[in-house]
């Protein structure tokens, strides 16, 4: 991943967009810690590639779920949940899901 840039993002929890985390984009991942989510994994690990970052903007939609994300060709598909939520990428832009309300977006 040369000359990659390290996008901060911030992931919002609640819907009234007072609860937010922040993750680090080091390399090809993504580390999203939570500390907010009950019973649901405490973590989502999302692994970036170079093609993700050039179609990102075209607002490919994937599915994410709490678990390791794989993305590729601008589809990510998450296999250690069966909560499953819809998302769509746009770097720069914000990812909505209306099921929960959770938007992550680039800062």
């Amino acid at each position: 991943m040369k000359n990659s840039k390290s996008y901060d993002l911030a992931l919002e929890l609640s819907k009234d967009r007072k609860s937010y985390l922040i993750c680090h984009r080091h390399e090809r991942e993504i580390y999203l810690p939570y500390s907010d989510l009950g019973s649901v994994a405490k973590s989502v690990r999302i692994i970036l590639d170079l093609t993700v970052c050039q179609y990102s903007r075209k607002a490919n939609g994937f599915t994410v779920a709490y678990g390791d994300v794989k993305l590729s060709n601008g589809l990510a598909v998450a296999r250690n949940s069966s909560d499953y939520f819809s998302f769509k990428i746009s770097l720069n832009e914000v990812l909505f899901c209306p099921q929960r309300g959770v938007i992550l977006e680039g800062i």
